[in-house]
């Protein structure tokens, strides 16, 4: 399943898992513990980013490159708003979900302070410059 456009020539690549408990710890490179904790910051992310957001079912997708992202299921965009950055802007459910991955991938990295989960960082951010809203998403990550 292709989804994300690049502004390479080889087009991120990306394909729903489910059942996803055990494939995020895989992906991640880390426990169940681990998995867990980078899921609690991604829900919290998209709580402190979004203010409609209040919850809901998410889908795991892997991609191409080796990353990752949850993705709020449901119809119609999102309002994102980042006060440390002054961003404020509508963009889809797919791009929101994106941008609040690669921040909690961020606090993963931060956190868990490996090489690993570093990578793991940079992969996730490439899946974000893949996007076809990626300004978006950089706007809002810068």
């Amino acid at each position: 399943m292709q989804h994300a456009q690049s502004n390479t020539e080889t087009p991120m690549q990306y394909s729903k898992i489910e059942p996803w408990s055990d494939h995020l710890a895989r992906i991640i490179g880390g426990s169940a513990v681990d998995a867990v904790r980078m899921e609690t910051f991604i829900y919290a992310m998209m709580r402190r980013i979004c203010p409609q957001y209040d919850g809901g079912a998410w889908d795991l997708y892997e991609t191409s490159n080796g990353a990752f992202f949850l993705c709020l299921r449901g119809e119609g965009d999102l309002q994102i708003i980042v006060p440390s950055n002054w961003f404020e802007g509508s963009m889809s459910r797919e791009a929101a979900s994106i941008t609040a991955t690669c921040f909690a991938a961020g606090l993963y990295a931060e956190s868990a302070e490996t090489d690993q989960a570093i990578e793991l960082l940079y992969r996730v951010r490439e899946v974000a410059y893949a996007h076809a809203e990626r300004e978006k998403i950089l706007a809002a990550l810068d």
